[in-house]
């Protein structure tokens, strides 16, 4: 990735809505949502066959910046890209209706702001692309964040044996928590 500079950085959040645009539906003010990173148009037949992840709709306008192709954060008059469209590090972001998913009001925010990545990232490996069945032997070779999801996906799956693999002591006995 090139990004476009100044950029504000970050994927992975929670927060709540404090206002929104004309036309806004799935989402209002007092909500708590986590971000989601990956634009989709909601028709084409990815999005449709519920595989957002593949939609190919929403890239013709230029990183960084919203789907009209401006940037709504600016500093002394100039455009700040937001990474991912959400730029989750800034303090409070304009982001696209469709990147915003609603949450339990409930939901603590740490663990909800992993949810948007992490946690998707490596439990959608395990069970959506790897299609890991039930008393299956998984590896797992790292085990950070995503990592560590991978191996929850994997026990999730009914695996029958998952072994994770990481040079850090500590992240293999976090791993054998989850």
């Amino acid at each position: 990735w090139t990004p476009p500079l100044p950029m504000v950085l970050g994927h992975e959040a929670a927060g709540q809505v404090e206002e929104v645009g004309p036309g806004v539906t799935n989402v209002k003010p007092g909500d708590h949502v986590i971000f989601s990173f990956r634009p989709h148009c909601g028709r084409c037949q990815y999005c449709t066959a519920g595989r957002s992840v593949l939609c190919i709709g929403r890239n013709t306008v230029p990183p960084g910046t919203m789907f009209d192709g401006t940037m709504r954060l600016k500093h002394k008059g100039q455009g700040i890209a937001q990474m991912a469209r959400i730029g989750t590090f800034a303090e409070e972001v304009v982001v696209p209706e469709e990147m915003v998913v609603p949450i339990r009001k409930d939901m603590p925010w740490p663990q909800a702001a992993l949810v948007g990545c992490c946690v998707a990232t490596g439990v959608g490996a395990v069970t959506r692309h790897a299609k890991i069945e039930a008393g299956s032997t998984v590896l797992v070779i790292g085990c950070g964040g995503v990592g560590l999801n991978a191996v929850q996906g994997a026990l999730l799956s009914g695996a029958s044996r998952i072994i994770a693999a990481d040079i850090l002591d500590n992240k293999l006995e976090m791993a054998k928590t989850f």
